[in-house]
C-alpha cells in the first residue's frame, strides 16, 4: 500500500470517528434535561471534589513508578522518577489529540527509545504496562460479575468481560510460553520478512523477558491493582461529592466496564463513548441521566487535569527529553 493510499485511510478514520463522536454527544444532549443537569452541578460539594481530584494525582505517580520498573527490568536507562512522571503526563496530554485514550503511549515508547536507541524495548515496556493495567481491570470486573451476576447480566456485559478473561489468559499463555512461541513463529515463517511481524516477534519477546523477572512481576500486579481500585474509588469518591448513592460492589463491575468500553477505538479519545457507557451503567443503579452525565463530565475533568499539567509541561517547562518545534 502506498504512503497516500495509508495517509488517506488515516483520514477518513479520523474522520469516521469524529463523525460517530458528534452523533454520540448529539444523542445524549437530546435526552438530557438542561435544568436538572445544571442542579446537579449545582449541589456538588466542591471542596471534596478538588480533594477527589488529588487522588489522580496519586494515579500518575503510581502508574510512573510502575513503568520506571518495567524499563529497569528491560535493562533500559530512563530519567529520575521526577522527569518520568512529566513524560508520563504529557504522553496523557497528547492522548487528548489521538484516536484513542493510549495514543500518548506512543509519545512515551519513542522518547524514550530515543534516548537509548532501543525502540522495541521502549514501547515493550509500555505494552507490557498497559497490559497488566487491562488485566488488573479484568479482574476487578470478572470479581464484580461473581459478586453481582443478577446486575452483569442486567447490563448484559457479562460476555463481553468473561471473553476479556479468556483472552487475557490465553494471551498470556502464548507470550510466556516458549514453546509455544517458537511453534507460532515457524509456522508463520513466511510473514517473518515483513517489518509489522518482525516488530510483533521482537515485542512479544521482550515481554517474554519478564517472566525470569519475579520480583519485576509481583509489583507490577500490586502496582495494577492498586492502581485500577484507585480508578474505582475516585468515582466512588465523585459520587459521594454529588451526594449520590450507589453501592461500592457494584463499581467493582461498572467502573472497569465503562473503561473497557471506552478503550474501543470508535470515538476520538472516547469522547461520547465513555459518556454514553456512563448514562447506560448508572442509570441501571437508580441513577438519573442527568446524575450520570454530571458524573461523566466531571469524571473527564478529572482526567483532563494531570493531561493540562502535561500540556504546560511540554510548552513552558525545561525538560530536554521532548523536542519541540
Amino acid at each position: 500500500m502506498s504512503k497516500g493510499n495509508s495517509q488517506k485511510i488515516s483520514i477518513a478514520k479520523k474522520t469516521i470517528k469524529l463523525f460517530f463522536s458528534t452523533f454520540l454527544i448529539i444523542l445524549i444532549l437530546s435526552n438530557i434535561k438542561l435544568i436538572p443537569l445544571y442542579d446537579v452541578f449545582k449541589k456538588c460539594n466542591t471542596t471534596y471534589l478538588l480533594l477527589t481530584y488529588l487522588l489522580f494525582i496519586f494515579g500518575v505517580a503510581i502508574s510512573t513508578y510502575k513503568w520506571m520498573i518495567l524499563l529497569r527490568a528491560q535493562h533500559i536507562h530512563h530519567p529520575q522518577f521526577i522527569k518520568l512522571a512529566y513524560l508520563y503526563l504529557i504522553g496523557m496530554f497528547f492522548s487528548n489529540f489521538m484516536p484513542t485514550e493510549t495514543g500518548g503511549d506512543i509519545i512515551r515508547a519513542y522518547e524514550v527509545g530515543k534516548e537509548n536507541n532501543n525502540q522495541i524495548a521502549s514501547f515493550s515496556a509500555i505494552a507490557a504496562e498497559r497490559i497488566s493495567g487491562l488485566s488488573a481491570l479484568i479482574v476487578y470486573a470478572t470479581i464484580g460479575v461473581a459478586l453481582n451476576f443478577s446486575l452483569a447480566s442486567s447490563l448484559k456485559v457479562t460476555t463481553l468481560i468473561l471473553s476479556s478473561f479468556a483472552i487475557m489468559l490465553i494471551s498470556y499463555y502464548i507470550i510466556f510460553n516458549e514453546r509455544f512461541y517458537k511453534k507460532l513463529v515457524n509456522n508463520t515463517s513466511r510473514f517473518s520478512r515483513t517489518r509489522l511481524f518482525d516488530s510483533i516477534k521482537k515485542t512479544i519477546h521482550h515481554i517474554s523477558i519478564y517472566k525470569k523477572k519475579k520480583h519485576t512481576i509481583i509489583i507490577t500486579v500490586l502496582t495494577s491493582l492498586v492502581f485500577q481500585f484507585f480508578t474505582i474509588f475516585f468515582v466512588y469518591a465523585l459520587l459521594l461529592s454529588m451526594h449520590i448513592s450507589v453501592n461500592f460492589i457494584n463499581l467493582l463491575l461498572i467502573c472497569p466496564s465503562i473503561t473497557i468500553v471506552s478503550m474501543l477505538p470508535l470515538s476520538i479519545n472516547g469522547i461520547g463513548l465513555r459518556e454514553s457507557a456512563f448514562i447506560y451503567m448508572f442509570t441501571k443503579n437508580g441513577v438519573t441521566s442527568e446524575q450520570a452525565l454530571a458524573l461523566a463530565l466531571i469524571y473527564r475533568i478529572g482526567i483532563m487535569v494531570p493531561s493540562v499539567i502535561g500540556g504546560i509541561l511540554y510548552f513552558f517547562s525545561n525538560i530536554t527529553l521532548i523536542q519541540r518545534p
